[in-house]
C-alpha cells in the first residue's frame, strides 16, 4: 500500500499519490526496529521479574516500557496505512517511556530529552520529504478528505 487514488477538490481530476521510497524505507525500518525493541523488554521484564522479587515498581515500570514498545510498533503500521495518527502515538509513546525512564533512574537524564527532541524533529522531516511535489505528510491529510 505504497500509493493511492483521490480526487482533486479543485479540478475533480483523479491524483495518485504515492510515498517516496525513503519514507517507506524508513517506516519499514521503524518496524523492524519497534518489533526487536518489544522482544529485547520483554526479555529484560522477564530476567528483572526474576531478580527483583522484592521490588514490584521495576517490573511495573518494565512492563509500561514494554506497552510503549507495541504503542510504537501500532504507530509505524498506523502510518504506513496512510495514518497521520500514527505520528502522534509514536511520539507520545517514545515520550511517556522517556519519563518512566527519568522514574527508574531518578535523574534528569539530558541526552535521551535532546536524544528525543532531535528523533521527533528527524522524523517530522522525513514525512515531509516530497514526491511529486506532494510531501506525504500532506498526502495524510489529503487521504482524509
Amino acid at each position: 500500500m505504497n500509493g493511492y487514488s483521490t480526487k482533486c477538490t479543485n479540478c475533480g481530476t483523479e491524483i495518485q499519490l504515492k510515498r517516496n521510497w525513503f519514507v517507506t524505507f524508513w517506516l519499514w525500518l521503524g518496524i523492524i526496529g519497534s518489533t526487536l525493541g518489544i522482544i529485547i523488554n520483554v526479555d529484560i521484564l522477564l530476567n528483572l521479574r526474576k531478580m527483583s522479587e522484592g521490588m514490584p515498581e521495576f517490573t511495573l515500570t518494565q512492563l509500561a516500557i514494554v506497552v510503549c514498545s507495541c504503542l510504537c510498533l501500532m504507530g509505524y503500521i498506523m502510518l504506513l496505512l496512510w495514518k497521520r495518527a500514527g505520528f502522534y502515538t509514536i511520539v507520545g509513546a517514545n515520550l511517556t517511556a522517556l519519563g518512566l525512564t527519568i522514574m527508574m533512574i531518578g535523574t534528569f537524564p539530558i541526552a535521551s530529552f535532546v536524544g528525543f527532541i532531535i528523533g521527533t524533529l528527524l522524523f517530522f522531516g522525513i514525512l515531509n520529504i516530497r514526491r511529486n511535489g506532494i510531501s506525504y505528510w500532506d498526502a495524510m491529510e489529503l487521504r482524509k478528505k
